[in-house]
């Protein structure tokens, strides 16, 4: 048995989750359900855009706490993401840009809107530590990653942020003020 919970502790959250899925069944959260096989490869989560604000990059962790006692090493996580980042997140304290050693697609997610996340095909290091102890799993937690919005502006942990120039690149900012400039969410 497995219980999936959504870890609010970051509040508030542009975005929320509005489904979990193991395969094609949908799972209630902070309830525990029967699992088996390799059910974390069939994990899928939904998100809906809270904010009045589009967003251009975003991501979720699928995190096992029960690993985090595990001595000196990564906490096993299946980390899920989309979106392109804007280019001030690419800028460096010196005012030069970085490039990324990989593509990345342009997305839109309006306010109001969805998207789903899946868990990648491929096992990268996180995913092959976890699906090796995934029979002693009984605690699931879906974190909310860094959140990039189309005006460059970002959230991180329950904190806002607006694009300034080099070298201090960011400045934390209230949830009201920061959304005080967007336009009002569309219905």
């Amino acid at each position: 048995m497995v219980t999936f919970h959504v870890n609010a502790h970051h509040a508030p959250v542009p975005m929320k989750v509005v489904r979990v899925m193991l395969g094609d069944q949908e799972i209630p959260l902070d309830t525990p359900v029967p699992v088996e096989g390799m059910w974390m490869r069939t994990i899928s989560v939904t998100l809906q855009n809270i904010s009045s604000k589009t967003i251009v990059k975003c991501g979720i962790s699928v995190m096992f706490p029960e690993t985090f006692a595990a001595a000196n090493g990564p906490v096993p996580s299946i980390t899920m993401s989309m979106g392109k980042h804007p280019k001030h997140a690419l800028m460096q304290r010196d005012g030069t840009v970085r490039t990324l050693n990989h593509p990345e697609t342009e997305i839109q997610i309006l306010p109001g809107s969805s998207v789903t996340f899946k868990a990648p095909e491929g096992a990268d290091w996180d995913q092959a530590e976890a699906y090796k102890i995934v029979n002693s799993l009984s605690k699931v937690n879906i974190v909310m990653d860094l959140i990039y919005f189309s005006d460059e502006s970002r959230w991180i942990s329950g904190m806002y942020y607006i694009a300034v120039p080099p070298p201090a690149l960011w400045q934390e900012i209230s949830p009201e003020d920061f959304f005080a400039a967007a336009p009002p969410a569309q219905q």
